[in-house]
């Protein structure tokens, strides 16, 4: 058995990879059976999928393995790896394995021979449906009858008649072209940019809809994301029409994933044909064509999340709660910034809200911190491995933020600050301590920060922002209106005054609280907003939220350069920057009962 090296160079490929895996020729003058093996997903790279291995046995021993991409490459599928043979004869395994920062994914074979003349194609499809599922051998040796593969979600002999094999045509492949430039693909995110949701029926695994729309799974986060969702697609022949033409039916592993959580629900498109067998999905790795969407484009991180409250940064992850429900259906979650699958830290939690991720030092493990409305706690865990949360402090009427402060100096330790409704401002260390009682008496305390030395919270109930610094209180300035949120660096504080919703009369203001010269005089850097609430601010500019235009806009921090990024966002509740994206949550929509809410960012590029 030869491994084929017989390839026609696609994109800008090293010579060394291309002839394992870059696009394929259609074989002539192979006198030998041949089989040409096309790698596809659709899945996104390397959000979703980052590496996959590839094996190759015959007679039970292994004749060819390779995992891709190579140092320094990028992998980019469809792919094809053509196999030669000296004895038709010969039974082949053919296994793929998809994995994602390690962990492996998606796992699909082939147990066939290679046709006695010409080249056949044998599809090794990485696809969503069986991400997670593991189908192993009946019995018996890796070429026999009794291998099992995934398709479509379900465990099914993996062998193929080589009479059932088509010939190998790289258009079938490369959507229609050979490999370059010249296919097509499937745009998921265009395609789903202005997506028809329809409830699916868990009984029989059908929505409402007529025969040729593009139909689509909306996922929590795998596949194609913009900011509507994610969405993993569905071929042409995975849809099929019911009697009558007024209904689809789909994959019955699907409604399986419905009730494990897997799948948020069903999208369809009016604005694009079905997904044929022959296309790719579209992105940069595509070996036929490339993404469409720009990179300000909002995207999903997570989607279908419920009542998402409050978020941070830290490291390669946004940290998120999902209020929930109920008293006790909230959650603590994280992604990678960069999109992938979130991880859920801890369920069952009581309405929590604030969220802080921390390094204890001393080698222990990084931890996560959560306030639980519901029952007056702040409690905290590692963020990996199990175990129950612990509590780290608590006061009745605990509510709301819970801010981090880390300081440079090592001498000193992390400190969380919250506030309750009654009254109260409190800290404790982050790993835990005595608690501390800053203020009391306070009128409404709530949205706090700190920098430094200094803590400052919105006194909603005074119309002013207070502070705690040096060990005492201390009067900041009176505020216009009732403000909403708060945020500080080390020489002003900016808020947010929503207004009446609808009327357009909020303002997003700052004022001086320390530095030279000192002069409490609160300045306008924006009005006439619709309702603003959350706000950020970075070393450059300061970013807010409304929410009634369910936009998010940026300003240089004198209030010059007013620019908005995103509209259209359904109740964005929370704010974080880094230097690259802006982050934000989505609470959702009360027509859906706010489990419509989703984590999003987008490019901080000033680019219109």
């Amino acid at each position: 058995m030869v491994i084929s090296r017989r390839w026609l160079l696609g994109h800008a490929w090293p010579l060394a990879l291309s002839v394992l895996f870059a696009p394929g020729v259609s074989g002539c003058g192979v006198e030998q059976g041949e089989l040409m093996v096309a790698l596809e997903t659709d899945l996104i790279i390397p959000k979703d999928i980052d590496e996959v291995s590839l094996e190759v046995l015959a007679g039970g021993q292994v004749r060819f393995a390779a995992s891709f991409p190579s140092s320094g490459d990028e992998l980019r599928l469809p792919g094809t790896l053509g196999v030669v043979v000296d004895d038709p004869s010969d039974r082949l395994t053919v296994r793929a394995t998809a994995f994602a920062r390690g962990t492996r994914r998606i796992t699909r074979q082939s147990v066939t021979r290679a046709p006695d003349d010409g080249v056949g194609l044998l599809r090794l499809p990485l696809s969503w449906l069986c991400d997670g599922v593991s189908c192993e051998a009946a019995g018996g040796p890796a070429d026999s009858q009794n291998v099992q593969t995934c398709d479509v979600g379900q465990c099914v002999p993996a062998s193929v008649e080589v009479a059932n094999l088509p010939a190998y045509d790289p258009a079938d492949v490369f959507g229609g072209g050979t490999g370059t430039e010249d296919g097509t693909c499937f745009d998921v995110a265009r395609c789903f940019a202005s997506p028809v949701f329809r409830d699916l029926d868990p009984d029989t695994c059908t929505v409402d809809a007529s025969a040729g729309v593009a139909v689509a799974v909306q996922t929590e986060g795998d596949g194609a994301c913009n900011q509507q969702g994610c969405f993993v697609p569905l071929r042409a022949s995975q849809v099929v029409p019911v009697a009558g033409g007024t209904a689809l039916a789909l994959p019955a592993t699907l409604c399986a994933r419905l009730t494990a959580r897997r799948v948020v629900g069903v999208a369809i498109s009016h604005t694009c044909a079905s997904w044929s067998e022959t296309q790719p999905v579209c992105g940069p790795w595509a070996s036929a064509a490339s993404e469409s969407f720009s990179p300000t484009t909002p995207v999903t991180l997570a989607g279908g999340q419920q009542q998402p409250q409050s978020l941070f940064l830290h490291e390669e992850h946004v940290y998120w709660t999902n209020k929930g429900g109920r008293a006790s259906n909230g959650e603590v979650k994280r992604v990678p910034r960069a999109g992938g699958r979130a991880e859920r830290l801890a369920s069952t939690q009581a309405q929590p809200s604030g969220v802080a991720v921390f390094e204890p030092g001393g080698g222990e493990a990084t931890r996560v911190a959560w306030l639980n409305e519901a029952n007056d706690a702040i409690l905290s865990k590692p963020v990996l491995g199990g175990g129950s949360p612990t509590r780290l402090a608590g006061r009745e009427g605990t509510r709301g933020d819970l801010f981090l402060l880390t300081k440079t100096d090592t001498s000193t330790v992390d400190r969380l600050y919250w506030t309750t409704s009654l009254g109260f401002v409190m800290t404790v260390p982050a790993k835990g301590g005595q608690v501390e009682v800053l203020a009391s008496g306070e009128q409404d305390p709530s949205s706090i920060s700190a920098v430094d030395d200094g803590v400052l919270w919105l006194a909603r109930g005074e119309q002013a922002i207070r502070g705690f610094m040096n060990g005492g209180t201390f009067h900041v300035v009176d505020v216009e209106g009732v403000p909403n949120r708060l945020a500080v660096d080390a020489t002003h504080a900016y808020w947010t005054v929503g207004g009446v919703p609808g009327q357009a009369n909020g303002k997003v203001m700052r004022v001086r609280w320390q530095g030279e010269p000192l002069i409490p005089m609160p300045e306008v850097i924006a009005e006439g907003q619709d309702y603003p609430y959350a706000i950020a601010v970075d070393g450059a500019d300061v970013y807010w939220t409304t929410w009634g235009d369910g936009a998010l806009r940026r300003a240089a921090l004198d209030g010059s350069e007013i620019q908005t990024l995103v509209r259209g966002e359904p109740h964005p509740t929370a704010l974080a920057v880094d230097p690259s994206h802006v982050y934000w949550l989505s609470a959702g929509t009360s027509r859906a009962g706010f489990a419509d809410g989703a984590v999003r960012r987008v490019s901080r590029d000033r680019t219109p």
